[in-house]
């Protein structure tokens, strides 16, 4: 009751669930304290430390559920629901006034899952994750790809967490866990995951695609004029003709200020993948028909590009290395993820 003074506590409740402690007072209302997990690991050792990572309960993986209730009678209490991300929680003996603080979290493989600048308060800090993916690579098209913006949420397990001050470095655990009130079974779940995580491989592979003929057309573009034979400039343009086709089967590109309704195979693609991150159980028989239709026509489209790569390109730069000028050389994969 510190932070109540002259108050005196009337109850004391902890509710098994939802909070770990209520406190009701005389004409004060209610305070919840929603985990106190961290509170309660302080000892001196921690307080005389330069910074700590503090423990915390486990974290539930699921997707935002919405819900609550109003007050229907004078003197009912209402206030917000519990944070569904998940929450870091750490020490800091003294303020700091300068350099960064950054919580890295990390993956069972040692993977980086996301990097959050943290508060500099002295006292207890806390951070808060939403337990995603990071978002995968989109294909770049005349629109943004809402479906593409957000990852999927990360598997349950152990993960590491570092709270980076200055050039020091500490580190703690987080536990998340498979939300109680979940109605799925484990096989459902595992073939939704497995489901999102191929989709979201393909979406970064058309990505990939679409960058290659991206920059190969626009290398043609500062090239043409440089090209004085007439053939050669006609292999050029045949070369960038066939590669702009490749790209309109993959991506919406048709310009406007407002919807076009155009919808090409990364559109249709990220529709799915959006149904499907947003959904922790099975996916239905329709669903699963795309997606397994999705892997044909992506297989359709790598052997297009490759035959327009084994013939046109290799003779054009047969025609650029005659003339003296450099090849043309599609984008790698290595450059790609450097993006």
């Amino acid at each position: 009751t510190g932070n109540i003074p002259n108050t005196p506590v009337r109850d004391i409740a902890i509710h098994p669930v939802k909070h770990d402690l209520i406190l009701a007072t005389h004409g004060r209302g209610v305070l919840i304290v929603d985990d106190i997990t961290p509170i309660r690991s302080l000892n001196d050792e921690v307080l005389n430390a330069e910074a700590t990572i503090l423990p915390s309960r486990p974290n539930y993986v699921s997707l935002s559920s919405l819900g609550g209730s109003y007050p229907v009678t004078a003197g009912d209490f209402a206030a917000p629901n519990p944070n569904e991300d998940a929450v870091i929680t750490y020490y800091l003996k003294d303020r700091v006034v300068t350099g960064a603080v950054k919580v890295e979290i990390f993956d069972a493989s040692g993977n980086l899952m996301t990097s959050i600048d943290g508060t500099k308060r002295k006292g207890i800090n806390r951070v808060t994750w939403p337990m995603r993916m990071k978002a995968p690579k989109a294909a770049l098209g005349a629109t943004i790809e809402g479906n593409t913006i957000f990852g999927p949420l990360v598997e349950e397990g152990t993960y590491s967490v570092k709270l980076i001050k200055g050039d020091k470095t500490y580190n703690g655990k987080m536990e998340l866990q498979l939300d109680p009130k979940s109605v799925h079974t484990a096989s459902d779940r595992q073939l939704q995951r497995k489901t999102v995580d191929e989709l979201y491989g393909m979406i970064e592979e058309l990505a990939f695609m679409n960058q290659q003929l991206i920059n190969l057309n626009d290398t043609i573009a500062i090239m043409k004029p440089a090209a004085k034979d007439k053939k050669l400039q006609q292999s050029l343009q045949l070369l960038s003709d066939s590669l702009t086709a490749a790209r309109k089967s993959l991506v919406a590109t048709k310009e406007g200020t407002a919807i076009t309704g155009e919808e090409r195979l990364r559109e249709r693609m990220g529709s799915l993948y959006g149904s499907l991150m947003n959904y922790e159980g099975k996916p239905t028989d329709s669903q699963m028909d795309r997606f397994n239709g999705f892997k044909l026509e992506m297989a359709t489209a790598h052997k297009r590009i490759d035959k327009i790569y084994a013939v046109q390109l290799t003779k054009t730069n047969a025609a650029l290395k005659k003339a003296a000028m450099h090849e043309l050389k599609p984008l790698t994969k290595e450059s790609f993820n450097k993006i």
